[in-house]
Protein backbone atom coordinates (compact mmCIF):
# COMPACT_ATOMS: atom_id res chain seq x y z
CA UNK A 1 0.00 0.00 0.00
CA UNK A 2 1.08 3.59 -1.21
CA UNK A 3 -0.18 6.90 0.24
CA UNK A 4 0.89 10.22 -0.72
CA UNK A 5 -0.36 13.78 -0.05
CA UNK A 6 1.32 16.43 -2.30
CA UNK A 7 0.50 19.83 -4.87
CA UNK A 8 0.58 19.80 -8.40
CA UNK A 9 1.96 22.85 -9.64
CA UNK A 10 1.01 24.55 -12.97
CA UNK A 11 4.82 23.17 -14.15
CA UNK A 12 3.29 19.78 -13.56
CA UNK A 13 0.57 20.61 -15.70
CA UNK A 14 2.71 22.61 -18.41
CA UNK A 15 5.22 19.43 -18.22
CA UNK A 16 2.33 16.67 -18.75
CA UNK A 17 0.98 18.95 -21.45
CA UNK A 18 4.16 19.01 -23.15
CA UNK A 19 4.85 15.18 -22.78
CA UNK A 20 1.36 14.73 -25.13
CA UNK A 21 1.94 17.62 -27.57
CA UNK A 22 5.36 15.32 -28.03
CA UNK A 23 4.12 11.80 -27.77
CA UNK A 24 0.38 11.57 -28.90
CA UNK A 25 -0.29 10.59 -32.31
CA UNK A 26 -3.35 13.36 -33.18
CA UNK A 27 -1.14 15.46 -30.94
CA UNK A 28 1.31 15.40 -33.64
CA UNK A 29 -0.80 15.01 -36.47
CA UNK A 30 -1.98 18.11 -35.42
CA UNK A 31 1.04 20.23 -35.18
CA UNK A 32 2.02 19.06 -38.52
CA UNK A 33 -1.23 20.47 -40.11
CA UNK A 34 -0.58 23.44 -38.08
CA UNK A 35 3.16 23.72 -39.53
CA UNK A 36 2.26 23.14 -42.95
CA UNK A 37 -1.28 25.42 -43.25
CA UNK A 38 0.36 28.42 -43.73
CA UNK A 39 3.23 27.32 -46.41
CA UNK A 40 0.11 25.64 -47.84
CA UNK A 41 -1.36 29.03 -48.62
CA UNK A 42 1.65 30.69 -49.93
CA UNK A 43 2.34 28.05 -52.41
CA UNK A 44 -1.68 28.37 -53.26
CA UNK A 45 -1.54 32.30 -53.10
CA UNK A 46 1.45 31.99 -55.42
CA UNK A 47 0.15 29.64 -58.17
CA UNK A 48 -2.85 31.89 -58.09
CA UNK A 49 -1.52 35.00 -58.55
CA UNK A 50 1.55 33.39 -60.95
CA UNK A 51 -0.17 35.56 -64.02
CA UNK A 52 -0.74 38.84 -62.39
CA UNK A 53 2.86 39.34 -61.29
CA UNK A 54 5.53 40.75 -63.23
CA UNK A 55 8.34 39.48 -60.59
CA UNK A 56 7.61 36.62 -58.65
CA UNK A 57 11.19 35.51 -57.19
CA UNK A 58 11.12 38.23 -54.76
CA UNK A 59 7.79 37.25 -53.34
CA UNK A 60 8.72 33.41 -53.71
CA UNK A 61 12.04 33.86 -51.73
CA UNK A 62 9.87 35.94 -48.90
CA UNK A 63 7.15 33.32 -48.96
CA UNK A 64 9.59 30.88 -48.60
CA UNK A 65 11.85 32.29 -45.55
CA UNK A 66 8.43 33.16 -43.80
CA UNK A 67 7.28 29.63 -44.34
CA UNK A 68 10.37 27.95 -42.75
CA UNK A 69 10.06 30.55 -39.59
CA UNK A 70 6.65 29.67 -39.45
CA UNK A 71 7.21 25.86 -39.46
CA UNK A 72 10.07 26.35 -36.69
CA UNK A 73 8.05 28.99 -34.82
CA UNK A 74 4.73 26.72 -34.37
CA UNK A 75 6.10 24.64 -31.53
CA UNK A 76 7.29 27.08 -29.32
CA UNK A 77 4.28 29.59 -30.18
CA UNK A 78 2.21 26.75 -29.14
CA UNK A 79 4.29 26.08 -26.03
CA UNK A 80 3.75 29.67 -24.83
CA UNK A 81 0.07 29.35 -25.65
CA UNK A 82 -0.42 26.28 -23.41
CA UNK A 83 2.06 28.17 -20.49
CA UNK A 84 -0.63 31.27 -20.84
CA UNK A 85 -3.62 29.00 -20.81
CA UNK A 86 -2.08 27.04 -17.74
CA UNK A 87 -1.73 30.53 -16.08
CA UNK A 88 -5.14 31.81 -16.93
CA UNK A 89 -7.05 29.07 -15.36
CA UNK A 90 -4.62 29.22 -12.35
CA UNK A 91 -5.44 33.00 -11.65
CA UNK A 92 -8.75 31.78 -12.47
CA UNK A 93 -9.48 29.11 -9.47
CA UNK A 94 -10.22 26.44 -12.74
CA UNK A 95 -6.96 25.03 -12.69
CA UNK A 96 -7.67 21.20 -11.20
CA UNK A 97 -5.99 19.54 -7.97
CA UNK A 98 -4.17 23.17 -7.07
CA UNK A 99 -4.84 22.15 -3.05
CA UNK A 100 -3.18 19.04 -1.55
CA UNK A 101 -3.94 15.81 -3.62
CA UNK A 102 -4.09 12.49 -1.04
CA UNK A 103 -3.62 9.20 -3.27
CA UNK A 104 -3.72 5.71 -1.63
CA UNK A 105 -2.99 2.53 -3.53
CA UNK A 106 -4.48 -0.28 -1.79
CA UNK A 107 -4.68 -3.76 -2.46
CA UNK A 108 -7.19 -3.30 -5.61
CA UNK A 109 -8.05 0.13 -6.17
CA UNK A 110 -6.09 3.40 -6.44
CA UNK A 111 -8.46 6.47 -4.41
CA UNK A 112 -7.43 9.92 -4.41
CA UNK A 113 -8.67 12.93 -2.94
CA UNK A 114 -8.63 16.02 -4.87
CA UNK A 115 -10.06 19.72 -4.28
CA UNK A 116 -12.71 17.57 -1.91
CA UNK A 117 -13.59 15.34 -4.72
CA UNK A 118 -13.02 11.61 -3.64
CA UNK A 119 -12.75 9.31 -6.54
CA UNK A 120 -12.43 5.37 -6.59
CA UNK A 121 -10.24 3.56 -9.65
CA UNK A 122 -9.70 0.33 -9.82
CA UNK A 123 -6.65 -1.31 -10.68
CA UNK A 124 -8.77 -2.74 -13.74
CA UNK A 125 -9.46 0.68 -15.29
CA UNK A 126 -6.08 1.61 -15.36
CA UNK A 127 -4.62 1.23 -19.19
CA UNK A 128 -1.02 2.88 -18.86
CA UNK A 129 1.55 4.28 -17.01
CA UNK A 130 4.58 6.50 -18.00
CA UNK A 131 7.31 7.68 -16.00
CA UNK A 132 8.46 11.43 -17.89
CA UNK A 133 10.69 13.46 -16.44
CA UNK A 134 9.38 15.04 -13.44
CA UNK A 135 5.79 12.56 -12.95
CA UNK A 136 4.26 9.55 -12.76
CA UNK A 137 1.14 9.59 -15.97
CA UNK A 138 -1.36 6.88 -14.74
CA UNK A 139 -3.80 6.66 -17.60
CA UNK A 140 -7.32 5.20 -17.14
CA UNK A 141 -9.62 3.71 -19.49
CA UNK A 142 -11.53 6.73 -19.69
CA UNK A 143 -8.47 8.57 -21.27
CA UNK A 144 -8.00 10.54 -18.08
CA UNK A 145 -4.46 10.73 -16.53
CA UNK A 146 -3.64 11.40 -12.88
CA UNK A 147 -0.43 13.58 -12.19
CA UNK A 148 1.87 11.72 -9.58
CA UNK A 149 4.51 14.33 -9.17
CA UNK A 150 8.26 12.91 -8.43
CA UNK A 151 8.20 15.50 -5.41
CA UNK A 152 5.62 13.20 -3.71
CA UNK A 153 8.04 10.32 -3.31
CA UNK A 154 10.40 10.43 -0.12
CA UNK A 155 13.01 8.51 -2.07
CA UNK A 156 14.27 7.43 -4.99
CA UNK A 157 13.67 3.66 -4.38
CA UNK A 158 10.25 4.61 -3.19
CA UNK A 159 9.26 5.98 -6.62
CA UNK A 160 11.14 2.73 -8.13
CA UNK A 161 9.37 0.58 -5.85
CA UNK A 162 5.94 2.39 -6.46
CA UNK A 163 6.37 2.03 -10.45
CA UNK A 164 7.34 -1.92 -9.60
CA UNK A 165 3.98 -1.79 -7.33
CA UNK A 166 1.45 0.02 -10.52
CA UNK A 167 2.82 -2.30 -13.10
CA UNK A 168 1.94 -5.77 -11.24
CA UNK A 169 -1.25 -4.27 -10.43
CA UNK A 170 -1.69 -3.43 -14.29
CA UNK A 171 -0.35 -6.75 -15.40
CA UNK A 172 -2.41 -8.66 -13.14
CA UNK A 173 -5.53 -7.27 -13.92
CA UNK A 174 -4.64 -7.86 -17.48
CA UNK A 175 -4.10 -11.41 -16.92
CA UNK A 176 -7.22 -12.04 -15.35
CA UNK A 177 -9.16 -10.31 -18.13
CA UNK A 178 -7.25 -12.43 -20.79
CA UNK A 179 -8.29 -15.61 -18.65
CA UNK A 180 -11.97 -14.30 -18.02
CA UNK A 181 -12.26 -13.74 -21.92
CA UNK A 182 -11.06 -17.15 -22.54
Amino acid sequence: MYEFNFTISEQDYLDFNLYHMNTASDMRKKLTVYRLMLPGFFVLWLLFTYNQAENMLPRAILFAAASVLWFFAMKPLLVSSVKRRIAKMSQNGTLPCTQVTAVRFDDDVMQSDCDGQEEVTAYAALDQITVYTSAIYIYTRAATVFILPFSAFASESQKEDFIQFINEKIAATRLSEEAAAQ
